[in-house]
């Protein structure tokens, strides 16, 4: 579940003016990833497991499955599916998302999302539903919601029409707009609304924007007029201003609403993109007018970024009941290489009794000879100790790496794991029985070493395929290849 200020996050980073950061992200996609839990170095297990998949086609299909470790059977249990489908050109055709039926042995839709585009690329329809169940109990997919878009010759949108599903799974017209553009003449938009009884589309409501430049091109305001259907004249409803800094960065946005009693425009709400001396950033923050006060109130979240020296800060806060004072929550500090890949993420959150930012989790990321990322490790603070102590490390494993041969191996159901594999340095080995000791052999079976020291280093290893053999206690031997990077 997204957490609620997601989409909020999103919307303000998007505002900010931040260098363009090439991240792992961007990098090629692992084949899978195992996250493993770290309580000490003899009980970690694997904790959770994605499997990205990519058939190449037309359409080009991605699938990403996620899954988690069962301790009792040792094994993998399927938790959640997504499923792409994407044209030549790259465009999303389908979406699907799914969860695990238990039960059924089989993967139940959740939502699904489908799009389809005209010879220019354009997206002409988009549909949604949502996963169900019919009268006998079966599943269905349920209608939700659904747009169709129109467009001219030179890619503008000119007409709109938004459905909902009913319960007879039939698509059942909402809103139609029409977009009118003239580059001599303000944006229009008609609005129209469907009627069921009548069976007929009627206007609802006509909106129009005009916008004005400064002398550097820049827009420094956008009003918008309203008219419904029994009326001949345009009214003004909102307006916009913007404010820009000498290099051209916008630094405010104040909106406002027209009071149809008092004939003016009247403040409604504010965006400020000011320095803060004290955290040596820039900061966004919302505000809105309070008019028995007269005067601005913080609102929403704040968000501060800079970035410095490889280095990217963003900051996190809220606004305190009164809306005079940002109560700050946390910060998160990137370090980045010079060709632009991310090495350590430090998280930490604000102590108001101390007036300073307390550890929260440190994560690093490390890259092989290809700069691919292939480990995280995830470090929790020990405010006791003063110290970080590893929690998790999330190993990412890419196909073809050892003469074409896959690389992602899972850890072994049963009483014998061996992990991480393939492993770059330190070999973990965990059984329910008691271990004696444990050979190492080549690939042909010839022993190399014997140890009883865990984890095994293997950094001595040349790359290549070799085997683990456990001794155990009660005299029963049990053997696991391995692959060493």
């Amino acid at each position: 579940m997204k957490h609620p200020h997601a989409l909020l996050l999103a919307s303000l980073l998007a505002c900010l003016s931040l260098p363009e950061v090439k991240s792992q992200d961007t990098a090629q996609l692992p084949d899978s990833s195992i996250t493993y839990q770290f309580s000490n170095l003899q009980d970690s297990v694997p904790v959770s497991r994605t499997v990205h998949l990519l058939e190449e086609g037309d359409p080009q299909i991605k699938l990403e499955v996620n899954s988690e470790w069962d301790l009792e059977a040792s094994g993998w249990v399927y938790t959640t599916r997504e499923e792409d489908h994407f044209d030549k050109s790259g465009n999303e055709l389908l979406h699907l998302e799914s969860s695990w039926d238990s039960d059924l042995g089989d993967w139940r839709g959740k939502k699904k999302n489908l799009r389809t585009y005209d010879e220019a690329g354009n997206l002409t329809v988009q549909e949604y539903y949502g996963g169900g169940v019919d009268d006998q109990g079966k599943f269905t997919w349920i209608l939700g919601s659904k747009s169709t878009l129109v467009y001219d010759s030179a890619g503008n949108s000119t007409n709109a029409v938004h459905y909902q599903g009913d319960a007879d799974a039939n698509w059942v017209p909402v809103d139609s707009f029409v977009f009118v553009r003239d580059s001599l003449a303000p944006n229009e938009t008609y609005q129209y609304r469907w009627s069921v009884e009548g069976k007929s589309w009627s206007l609802f409501v006509c909106k129009q924007s005009q916008e004005e430049w400064n002398s550097e091109g820049l827009v420094s305001s956008k009003t918008g007029f309203r008219k419904d259907r029994l009326e001949e004249e345009w009214l003004p409803y909102d307006s916009i201003s913007y404010s820009y800094t000498p290099e051209g960065s916008r630094s405010q946005e104040l909106d406002f609403f027209w009071s149809e009693g008092s004939g003016t425009w009247q403040p409604e709400k504010k965006v400020e993109h000011n320095f803060v001396d004290s955290l040596n950033m820039k900061i966004l923050a919302r505000y809105k007018w309070d008019a028995i006060a007269g005067s601005w109130v913080g609102y929403s979240l704040v968000l501060g970024s800079l970035y410095e020296d490889s280095r990217e800060y963003v900051v996190l806060g809220s606004w305190n009941v009164t809306g005079d004072a940002i109560l700050w929550m946390s910060k998160t500090v990137k370090e980045f290489h010079p060709e632009g890949r991310t090495l350590s993420k430090n998280s930490y959150s604000w102590d108001a009794n101390l007036n300073d930012w307390l550890n929260s989790s440190l994560s690093t990321y490390h890259y092989d000879e290809n700069q691919r990322l292939f480990l995280e490790e995830i470090y929790a603070w020990i405010s006791g100790e003063s110290e970080f102590e590893l929690d998790k490390k999330v190993y990412h494993y890419y196909s073809g790496d050892l003469s074409g041969e896959t690389t992602f191996l899972e850890p072994s159901p049963g009483t014998l794991m061996v992990y991480p594999n393939p492993v770059e340095n330190l070999l973990f080995v965990s059984a329910s029985g008691q271990i004696a000791w444990i050979d190492v052999l080549n690939i042909k079976g010839q022993k190399l070493f014997s140890t009883y020291d865990r984890p095994i280093n293997t950094s001595d290893l040349s790359k290549g395929f070799y085997l683990i053999q456990v001794h155990l206690e009660d005299g029963t031997v049990q053997t696991r290849k391995v692959i060493k990077r």
